[in-house]
């Protein structure tokens, strides 16, 4: 199969939060697990059904620090732009990175 994406896509595999905006039935929240990620989408596997174009918010505990000590947590809302049984392909409508707080020793 040729491939036929613009974008590079990096195969970053980290546990993903994800909420799926729906106006029939609201807001229904999951986790999931990145597959790949490129400049403008990822691939996600999910655990809810998707449908095309639904509206996704992600955040993925991103796994390279910044200045080799700051924990970074990745931010984005998006749109679903395929489909494939377990996974999904978003496209990133906005995107940042948050710094996270340092976790307390026990």
């Amino acid at each position: 199969m040729e491939e036929r994406r613009l974008k590079v896509r990096f195969p970053i595999i980290e546990a993903a939060r994800y909420r799926l905006r729906d106006r029939r039935l609201g807001s229904i929240s999951g986790i999931g697990q990145t597959v790949n990620f490129s400049s403008s989408g990822a691939l996600l596997r999910v655990q809810h059904p998707v449908s095309m174009s639904q509206a996704v918010e992600m955040a993925v505990e991103w796994p390279f620090l910044l200045d080799n000590h700051i924990h970074l947590q990745f931010v984005a809302e998006g749109r679903v732009v395929r489909v494939e049984p377990g996974r999904v392909a978003i496209h990133f409508e906005k995107h940042e990175f948050r710094t996270c707080r340092a976790a307390k020793a026990s």
